[in-house]
């Protein structure tokens, strides 16, 4: 019975002695005093979550071919910034040629005859339903410009003509610019500063 009381006397003590902290650190979560020790919740601060710019489309209308290109490599190729052509159905158009030269120099020799003339608006091309090689005298929208023009040439002594009609894209095309609202508000406006002849709307998508 002796031996048992010395036994828990000193576990006692070595209980004691540790819960005070003179046996070294323990297990601190245990105690009531690691509340106290918690960050006040009246100090904790919630940060705004930072929500990127909507993405915002733009068509711009009544553009050449050039006028792409340099739109294409220069703002929309920048970070953000996607562009694409809207798909355009194709139109008549009315060509005036002097068809069915054998090859091309039969082409140039018939060409530089006709520039003696005073005839300037030529050029060789290769066409399998004209040639295979055809002198173009020009190209138009509608049917009375280039029956107007076989006239004139006609009364230069320019015979062999031949108006056939193609289809071809559109003189004017669109594009569409898709950018982040603020990239598209601070470069829409420069943008079409540079284009005269162009306009520009919300895509019918947006």
């Amino acid at each position: 019975m002796r031996l048992t009381f010395w036994i828990l006397l000193l576990v006692n003590l070595v209980l004691f002695f540790w819960s005070q902290g003179y046996l070294g650190e323990h297990d601190k979560a245990r105690e009531p005093q690691r509340t106290a020790r918690q960050v006040a919740p009246e100090k904790l601060r919630v940060l705004p979550v930072e929500v990127p710019p909507p993405i915002v489309c733009k068509r711009i209308e009544g553009l050449t071919e050039a006028e792409i290109d340099v739109i294409k490599g220069g703002v929309a190729s920048a970070p953000d910034w996607q562009s694409s052509i809207v798909p355009t159905k194709l139109v008549p158009a009315f060509l005036v040629v002097i068809p069915n030269f054998p090859d091309r120099a039969a082409a140039d020799k018939k060409k530089s005859e006709l520039r003696k003339s005073d005839i300037k608006e030529i050029q060789v091309v290769e066409d399998t339903e004209l040639g295979p090689f055809a002198l173009s005298m020009g190209m138009f929208r509608n049917q009375s410009a280039a029956e107007q023009l076989m006239q004139t040439l006609s009364r230069k002594n320019v015979h062999a003509l031949r108006m056939t009609k193609r289809e071809v894209p559109p003189e004017k095309l669109t594009l569409d610019l898709r950018a982040p609202a603020n990239l598209m508000a601070a470069k829409l406006p420069e943008l079409m500063a540079t284009l005269p002849n162009a306009s520009q709307a919300d895509c019918p998508d947006q």
